[in-house]
Formats: C-alpha cells, sequence, structure tokens
C-alpha cells in the first residue's frame, strides 16, 4: 500500500511543479530526439551493491520531441540460461525470456534552463517464456519440462524528472503506473517410463507501478 501511496504522491507533486512553473523557463521549440539508456545497474555496481530491484523494464527509450510534446517509445529485453546437477544427481536446465514495450505520448514542462520534467501516456505491451528441465536416471532417465508464457497488454501514465548536463547530455528519472491484464500458459509435460501432459491457462490483471529510482544516460541530437 505505501508503494502505491508514493507513486501517487511523486505523480501529483510532478504535475502540479509542471504546471505551476512552465514560465520559469523558455519553450524549448526546436525539434528534437532523445535516446536514453538505463545505468542503473552500472551505477549500483560501481558504488558495490546487490540491489537490482530499481532497474526498470524500459532498458531503451526514445523520444522525437517538438514544442515540448511528441512521441516516446522504451523497449527492453532480457534473456538468461542455467545448467546445473543437483545433489540427488538431477540435471536442471533453465531458460528464460521477456520483452516489454511501450509507445505513447509525452508532454514536457521546462522548470529552469537545467531542469525539466514530464508527463506521459503510454499504451503498453509484455511477452514472458521460461522453461525448466530436468532429467533424472541412467537407464530409463525421467525427463520433467515445466513450461510458463505470459502476454500482457495495458496502458497507463508515467512522470518524470530531467538534468540537463549540457546541451547533448541530460540525466533523468521516471516513475509509472501501469494496468495490464494478462494471459498466461502453465504446461508440465513428463517423459520416460511415465508419460504425461498437463496445460493450465488463465487470465488476470494487475496494477504495475515504478517509483523514480532509475537513472537514464540521456543524449539529445
Amino acid at each position: 500500500m505505501k508503494k502505491y501511496f508514493y507513486t501517487l504522491l511523486f505523480f501529483l507533486l510532478t504535475v502540479v511543479a509542471a504546471f505551476a512553473q512552465t514560465h520559469l523557463a523558455e519553450q524549448d521549440t526546436l525539434r528534437h530526439k532523445e535516446v536514453g539508456v538505463d545505468v542503473t545497474r552500472l551505477v549500483l555496481s560501481m558504488l558495490s551493491t546487490n540491489d537490482v530491484t530499481a532497474v526498470t523494464p524500459y532498458i531503451f527509450t526514445f523520444k522525437s520531441i517538438k514544442n515540448n510534446k511528441g512521441f516516446r517509445i522504451g523497449l527492453g529485453m532480457d534473456a538468461s540460461g542455467l545448467k546445473r546437477t543437483e545433489d540427488n544427481n538431477v540435471d536442471v536446465q533453465t531458460n528464460d525470456f521477456f520483452v516489454n514495450l511501450r509507445l505513447g505520448h509525452e508532454w514536457q514542462f521546462p522548470l529552469t534552463k537545467r531542469w525539466m520534467t514530464y508527463i506521459g501516456a503510454d499504451g503498453v505491451l509484455g511477452y514472458s517464456n521460461s522453461k525448466s528441465v530436468s532429467t533424472a536416471g541412467e537407464f530409463e532417465p525421467t525427463r520433467v519440462e515445466l513450461s510458463n508464457y505470459t502476454f500482457s497488454y495495458g496502458a497507463g501514465v508515467a512522470t518524470g524528472i530531467q538534468f540537463r548536463i549540457n546541451s547533448r547530455l541530460q540525466l533523468g528519472t521516471e516513475g509509472a503506473l501501469y494496468a495490464r491484464l494478462f494471459n498466461d500458459k502453465n504446461t508440465i509435460q513428463q517423459g520416460g517410463p511415465f508419460v504425461f501432459k498437463q496445460e493450465r491457462k488463465g487470465f488476470g490483471y494487475n496494477l504495475q507501478t515504478s517509483l523514480p529510482t532509475n537513472i537514464y544516460f540521456i543524449v539529445i541530437f
């Protein structure tokens, strides 16, 4: 509950600041593009901390801005694999993959010559696939495969703050509130002396929030 409260409070304060202080800086009416990379993992590794919960699902961002408003897109993906042997001579191999995409519109509000805040409205898509295969036995090995995939879609709002280092470089952070619907499918399949297959499909929704704890390195061109 506190997470939702702080997220909504951050949205409220940003909106109030944006509309109350827009006159503090001249509007940048020139068309420009922004490319951002989430460098949170890099910063945390330099600080020798194992806390990676602040990493956003959108590693790369792109914006095309004119008259302080324009198009925005975010993309993030990850893939990992692990193979291990457990104490009872069971070989386990796991593979995970996810991709997240957002498309939306952004309104920017200059606060000072170096500070700027913004509000974005996005549509979001997500896909994840996880598979685990366990193999036990030597002569008649038993193979058990567990798989899960999830497809999600929804919409929501985001807001953030950017600091201008110079005319080409900026730093930024962002918080978001997205409502998502999702479909998932779980499969259990066993091969060997005893063969069976079981599938379960589901549907649901969630409210996904992220606080402005990530760090973006942004290039302007």
